[in-house]
């Protein structure tokens, strides 16, 4: 567990190095001209550093702490500083954690971007490799009608896509693929 700490500290101050980039700032004035969701699979928070309301973090966040064995937002605390084994939370006295989702964990928020998705009208999906379960199925509860656009540098992950329809799909190899 001390490693696990350690490592998520680290982690969790080169995010806080870290700053937005202009894919960041664009999506954060997007909101500005339009109804727009972010539903990311990233523990960090430069899309609301960017500037974005609308936030659906899929595996937690790293800028807080929940207790071992508990989690939601009674428990969720800010992280200010780095978690020491045997850091105990206030409420159930269990070890204080990153709230981040780990494998085989349960992810947070998923039935709100499901239904966003099956409601919207264009879906844009940004640099996934589809791989990872179960964020990657939420693609599958896309609007039926809805425009969905599919950015990537990796054209080798356009052979898993799930989406319904005829996704318009961006790779940085060629260009405009589809």
């Amino acid at each position: 567990l001390a490693g696990f700490l350690a490592f998520h500290s680290a982690r969790r101050q080169h995010i806080l190095a870290s700053e937005p980039t202009l894919a960041h700032r664009l999506i954060a004035a997007l909101q500005a001209k339009a109804q727009v969701s972010v539903i990311t699979q990233n523990i960090d928070d430069l899309h609301e550093r960017a500037g974005s309301q609308d936030v659906w973090h899929l595996h937690g966040s790293i800028q807080h702490t929940v207790p071992i064995g508990f989690r939601g937002d009674k428990y969720r605390r800010p992280w200010l500083r780095d978690i020491q084994l045997g850091e105990r939370c206030p409420i159930t006295w269990s070890q204080l954690r990153p709230d981040i989702v780990l494998f085989g964990e349960r992810l947070y928020d998923y039935y709100p971007p499901r239904k966003w998705l099956c409601e919207a009208d264009m879906v844009v999906v940004i640099g996934t490799s589809l791989q990872v379960e179960p964020a990657a199925s939420l693609l599958r509860y896309i609007n039926p009608a809805a425009r969905v656009f599919y950015i990537n540098p990796d054209s080798n992950a356009l052979s898993s896509l799930p989406f319904p329809g005829n996704p318009m799909c961006l790779c940085a190899d060629d260009g405009m693929t589809k």
